[in-house]
């Protein structure tokens, strides 16, 4: 029993610690310090042991963060997960602006005011975030990614994305054929909330992303917290799918097996009388 601590602390003094430290709630970090001085001393000078802070599942009336975790920890935070918690705008901004946080995720938050939100993503005043994860549905069972929520403000959504050049959404604006005009603009904004998924049922196309916005994959990643990550599947390599608003895959999806069709496979298959290019069988 004599050797505990140093065993203990070679164990810790291992990379093994930064990947068990985004598991852990701030609480039970602080409680794993308390145990004795070596390893007290060792948490106080590992780089990276507060990066990921994940609150939601605090089951406690959610306030304020800033209460839940001291400055110090929350000072060394970069990627923040509030989901499901209750938390107000001005809450955040608090945070944010006195942070160096660059990932914060709200999904299904409590007590967001979108409005307010918003301003707040349109205001100029600067900070280090660089994602926020808002839209995604945290248990989609169909290509409906987005939560049906923020849907109804789709075309203000849209427009805020757009404009918001130094932060990744887990959305993007569409940018389905239907909202062209001829002087290559964009009219009738909406966000993307349909996830087409593999190829084209059609010509077999693989959808590719290029020169498009990118878009963060929920949930955050555990192990970084740069853009780069974020934006990759769980497998760590880019995601091939195409991102369209509702209105932009009407005639050319079925919601039922996920089988898609591209904006060309579909209109000629309108042109040749077959009002739907899917067949059940």
């Amino acid at each position: 029993m004599a050797d505990t601590p140093s065993t203990i602390s070679t164990i810790l003094s291992n990379d093994l610690l930064l990947s068990i430290a985004p598991y852990l709630h701030p609480k039970d970090i602080s409680a794993l310090s308390l145990t004795n001085k070596l390893i007290n001393n060792l948490l106080a000078s590992a780089q990276g042991v507060y990066r990921h802070i994940d609150l939601s599942q605090e089951k406690k009336k959610f306030q304020d963060v800033q209460k839940l975790v001291s400055p110090t920890i929350l000072s060394a935070t970069r990627t923040l997960v509030l989901d499901f918690s209750l938390v107000t705008v001005p809450q955040l901004e608090s945070i944010l602006y006195s942070s160096n946080i660059t990932l914060l995720s709200i999904r299904g938050c409590k007590g967001i005011d979108e409005r307010a939100l918003m301003a707040h993503l349109s205001s100029e005043r600067s900070t280090k975030l660089r994602g926020i994860y808002y839209f995604t549905n945290p248990a989609p069972t169909t290509g409906r990614f987005v939560q049906k929520s923020v849907i109804k403000s789709s075309n203000e959504w849209a427009l805020v994305i757009s404009n918001c050049k130094d932060i990744c959404f887990d959305t993007r604006a569409c940018r389905g054929s239907k909202h062209r005009t001829d002087e290559a603009g964009y009219i009738e904004p909406r966000i993307s909330e349909i996830k087409l998924e593999g190829r084209c049922s059609g010509c077999g196309i693989i959808p590719t992303s290029e020169g498009l916005p990118d878009v963060l994959v929920a949930p955050a990643p555990l192990h970084s917290s740069t853009i780069k990550v974020a934006c990759k599947g769980a497998d760590g390599n880019p995601t091939a799918d195409v991102l369209r608003c509702e209105m932009c895959v009407r005639e050319r999806w079925c919601e039922g097996c996920g089988q898609w069709w591209c904006e060309d496979c579909a209109t000629e298959k309108v042109s040749t009388s077959n009002p739907s290019p899917h067949k059940h069988t």
